[in-house]
């Protein structure tokens, strides 16, 4: 994980995996890790600040807490001649996670999300693959822009998602909607083409077909977003969740 840090930065994340690991263990190498990476990041912190600067953006074939304000603001401003401007669609952005996080926490906290199933039939073999699929996903979306390419580490969820709906327990519904979110926001590229001819086709308006899938795919975005940090929250160890106040599973 570490070797992988220094390389793409975010893979850092993917410490979270050592929470299969009892407490003082887990907190111990989590602290170790986390205390080489920050040394690593704080040595080379220029570098990472030119690289922010530099790497391209685009609200297309991206996905994140950004793209969605990134993508509506030319079509708002080809509409009302005003542009958003690029501050205000950061703070957006940041404001939309911070509801989403808390939102989601609250929902586990108050027991909105309850799941009353066996601890065994959460922290199964494919535990560790799915979370560090669904904080990878978590994390890079928070950042703002990221090319779709970085959607495949969510095929690490898929194992979990699948034993989830294999086994019928209260996770399962939520599986079945990211099972199917997952898959169209990873082929939206496809419908995007498909249904924009559609539209051209029926109501010649070619680029309304793409903008509406657009809308579709970041909204689906932001609902895999909120769960998968929820479920997360669930699937946390018991120490972990006692901490965080969360209602352990039974």
């Amino acid at each position: 994980i570490l070797m992988a840090s220094i390389l793409k930065l975010y893979p850092i994340v993917s410490i979270m995996s050592a929470l299969r690991e009892d407490k003082k263990r887990a907190i111990i190498i989590m602290l170790m890790v986390g205390t080489l990476f920050m040394i690593y990041l704080i040595y080379t912190w220029q570098d990472v600040m030119l690289i922010g600067t530099t790497v391209p953006r685009s609200a297309n074939i991206s996905y994140g807490s950004r793209v969605l304000f990134d993508g509506l603001n030319p079509l708002i401003q080809s509409i009302s001649g005003f542009s958003i401007p690029d501050n205000f669609r950061t703070l957006f952005s940041f404001t939309a996670v911070l509801f989403i996080l808390v939102a989601s926490y609250l929902a586990t906290r108050l027991g909105f999300i309850q799941t009353h199933t066996q601890n065994k039939l959460i922290t199964t073999q494919y535990i560790d693959s799915f979370r560090i699929g669904a904080i990878i996903y978590i994390s890079t979306f928070i950042i703002g822009n990221n090319w779709d390419y970085r959607l495949i580490f969510l095929i690490l969820t898929l194992p979990q998602l699948l034993a989830w709906i294999k086994i019928q327990n209260p996770l399962s519904q939520c599986s079945v909607f990211l099972l199917i979110a997952i898959l169209f926001t990873m082929w939206s590229s496809f419908f995007a083409i498909w249904f924009s001819g559609l539209v051209s086709l029926v109501f010649s308006l070619e680029k309304t077909g793409n903008h509406l899938v657009f809308i579709l795919e970041e909204l689906i975005n932001w609902l895999i977003f909120g769960c998968l940090f929820a479920i997360l929250l669930l699937t946390l160890p018991d120490w972990l969740k006692t901490l965080l106040r969360i209602e352990t599973p039974r």
